[in-house]
């Protein structure tokens, strides 16, 4: 599924389009597969950039890396690739719980890439914009903590001059920061609300149910705005990862790719 929006600006003097990709979960070589269309659309429709919008891994402790690691390597060949964070790339279960682990290594090959740049608390910019990756901590996700201080350490570094973007894998933070210095704000995490494709049109922004297992959540999908802010919320490439018990009913979600196109007024 492609998914379109526009958004014009004075802060631009020339169209940029962008690929917005969240959630791939790769978890061994046959999840490639579902992205293959990513790299068909890259070579067809040659973005400026291709954003990743956090959980590129299903777990940080995956075997056979390579091989994504050349998917990631293929799409650099013919655009920019900004990498964001997620939790499931900084964490591997263990004993049924949930522990922190960076694999390293992994985020070091990537960073060897040319024309890949993993926004891991860091900025990317050019000459009219500005897009700021922040990789939410492990409290975040699973501890509940506050992490008001570690927002206002790290989201004051914006230029009014450039149209800035953040890069949050988890759009929840929307809701418990001011966003207002940001123009758009790119966030996966909600694997499209687990919406089926037979309910894409009648439930709008709405989802069936949250990361944190609220049932009909609102703003959870798709387009919205906070004030003057843009946000928007990647579906996903991979709902359930195989290694659930209801993997297959990732075959009745759409694997999705999101484009915006930035059009000077």
């Amino acid at each position: 599924m492609i998914r379109n929006y526009i958004k014009t600006t004075s802060k631009i003097k020339k169209e940029i389009t962008f690929f917005l990709i969240s959630d791939l979960h790769y978890f061994k070589p046959k999840d490639l597969k579902k992205c293959q269309f990513i790299l068909e659309e890259i070579h067809k429709r040659k973005p400026a950039y291709l954003i990743i919008a956090g959980d590129l891994l299903d777990s940080s402790n995956i075997a056979h890396e390579h091989f994504f690691i050349n998917f990631i390597k293929a799409c650099a060949l013919e655009t920019t690739v900004l990498i964001g964070i997620g939790n499931h790339d900084i964490t591997f279960i263990e004993n049924k719980r949930t522990l922190y682990d960076r694999n390293k290594n992994f985020w070091k090959q990537l960073n060897k890439i040319k024309n890949v740049y993993v926004l891991d608390n860091k900025n990317f910019e050019t000459d009219e914009l500005c897009i700021f990756g922040i990789t939410l901590p492990y409290s975040y996700y699973y501890e509940k903590l506050d992490v008001k201080d570690f927002l206002n350490q790290y989201l004051t570094d914006t230029n009014s001059q450039k149209l800035n973007m953040l890069l949050a894998h988890d759009p929840s933070i929307t809701s418990k920061y001011d966003m207002t210095s940001y123009d758009i704000v790119l966030s996966g995490h909600t694997h499209n609300g687990m919406i089926p494709k037979i309910l894409e049109k009648v439930a709008k922004n709405r989802g069936l149910i949250s990361p944190a297992k609220k049932f009909f959540p609102e703003k959870i999908r798709g387009r919205f705005w906070i004030k003057n802010t843009d946000i928007i919320i990647s579906g996903g490439i991979t709902k359930l990862s195989k290694r659930s018990k209801l993997s297959f009913l990732d075959a009745f979600c759409a694997h999705e790719l999101t484009i915006i196109t930035l059009k000077p007024e």
